[in-house]
């Protein structure tokens, strides 16, 4: 596994497409996986002898910046013996149709001109 500065740039001109893992010269313990369809930021480390991963997110969605901060908290809460939290679940968005029904009755126009009868 190759050590690398892990910059924007890098992602946005790296060809790599076969899954190989960059680690980051700056902190240790982040890297990145570089597939063919997508880059995963990642934690690799070991506390107290036991193996730890992690993905963080994934580029471009998430800046290098933003998972090197994020990789330092987790790794911090590693090293403080915590376990990091995992991300919480999206809570259940409404349907397009309630959401249309509120916004119609709120604007005071007819349902039945926009989308037909509702079952």
């Amino acid at each position: 596994m190759p050590v690398v500065v892990i910059s924007e740039s890098l992602l946005r001109r790296s060809t790599a497409a076969d899954g190989r893992i960059l680690r980051d010269r700056m902190l240790c313990g982040f890297c990145v996986r570089m597939n063919a369809r997508k880059r995963t930021f990642r934690i690799a480390t070991s506390v107290a002898g036991k193996q730890f991963r992690m993905n963080l997110g994934y580029w471009p969605l998430m800046s290098v910046e933003e998972a090197r901060v994020r990789a330092m908290q987790v790794l911090a809460q590693r090293r403080r013996g915590e376990r990091p939290a995992r991300p919480v679940a999206p809570q259940v968005l409404p349907t397009l149709r309630t959401v249309m029904a509120d916004y119609c009755e709120a604007n005071r126009s007819m349902m039945s001109n926009l989308l037909g009868p509702l079952p």
